[in-house]
């Protein structure tokens, strides 16, 4: 597992300079991510199955938490588990209320400022 995930994460090797973490974290990250996490899984399952929901929540939730390398660490496989599922409700909501393009933009903001928050907060460690 953490084979595949090093492959889809280059990103995730330590920073240079504080510039390139923010380019990173803040806009390489929330796009890529916004594609892996959200968009495309969304799109299959949708054409593929009606299924509830809130499975589907679930599913996208735990790989969104297992991605960030959180499987040895319970606390923060649970932050990441309730950002994936805030962000999942979020791109959902403005799927079914406006177009697709207009839910990508607003699910790449939100996770910006989430990892905006997380490195500025880490500045202070």
């Amino acid at each position: 597992m953490d084979y595949f995930f090093k492959i889809l994460y280059p990103y995730q090797l330590p920073p240079e300079s504080f510039y390139e973490e923010v380019l990173r974290t803040v806009i390489i990250a929330p796009i890529k991510e916004t594609f892996m996490f959200l968009t495309i899984p969304h799109l299959i399952i949708n054409r593929i199955v009606e299924i509830n929901i809130f499975l589907v929540l679930i599913f996208v939730a735990t790989i969104f938490s297992l991605a960030h390398h959180t499987q040895y660490d319970i606390c923060q496989f649970f932050y990441f588990f309730i950002a994936g599922s805030i962000m999942w409700y979020y791109y959902t909501k403005t799927y079914n209320n406006s177009s697709i393009s207009y839910a990508i933009i607003v699910s790449i903001l939100l996770h910006s400022m989430f990892n905006l928050t997380l490195t500025i907060l880490g500045l202070f460690e």
